[in-house]
């Protein structure tokens, strides 16, 4: 009896960890990376009014299943000021670290950006 008390609490903690996407997410900074492509969506769709980019990075805390694709929106000056310094980067062939959130864009897998560092 008590092995079957253990393995009912056993499948009860895996299926809550495995249902729960954002438990092996995190945020946090990615190694340097050239930014290989800039990807502005169309209105329509899952990737509607976002950006995404593909990098090269091989570190990415976020836990997404893309792990060198990061999106994120273009709502406000600071996100404005986000896309500028990619573009700029991209352009002039500058590495980035990028910061992100943790959040995994469904169903691509890329990770939310939400901060970027130029070097």
């Amino acid at each position: 009896m008590k092995n079957v008390y253990c393995l009912k609490n056993c499948l009860v903690a895996l299926s809550l960890s495995l249902a729960s996407g954002a438990a092996s997410a995190a945020a946090g900074w990615t190694d340097s990376t050239p930014i290989l492509e800039v990807n502005q969506q169309g209105t329509t769709g899952v990737g509607a009014n976002l950006v995404f980019i593909e990098t090269s990075v091989t570190v990415n805390p976020s836990g997404c299943s893309y792990t060198k694709g990061f999106y994120f929106a273009v709502n406000d000056d600071r996100q404005k000021r986000l896309f500028a310094m990619l573009l700029s980067a991209q352009m002039s062939g500058r590495n980035v670290k990028i910061y992100t959130t943790g959040t995994c864009h469904n169903p691509w897998g890329y990770a939310e950006l939400d901060g970027v560092v130029v070097n």
